[in-house]
């Protein structure tokens, strides 16, 4: 099993595909602009009750805002 990581550019890729701007899906999923933008670059990660109330407002599924990492993909061997 790989472990998974929230990705923010997945958040804005899925918000920008579905025509929503910031402000419109905060308020859709009464939160507010600052807070998606947070999550979108990286300095906040939304919790789970956030996370359920953007993938229903955007019609994914919360798996959808994740990345799987194989880590021994990313390190090289030792030598």
């Amino acid at each position: 099993m790989h472990p998974v990581c929230f990705s923010p550019a997945r958040l804005r890729a899925i918000r920008d595909d579905r025509g929503h701007s910031r402000r419109t899906l905060a308020n859709s999923c009464g939160m507010s602009a600052a807070a998606i933008k947070d999550y979108e670059v990286g300095r906040r990660t939304p919790g789970a009750d956030a996370l359920g109330r953007l993938a229903a407002e955007l019609g994914c599924s919360v798996d959808d805002f994740y990345i799987r990492f194989a880590f021994e993909q990313l390190v090289p061997d030792a030598v």
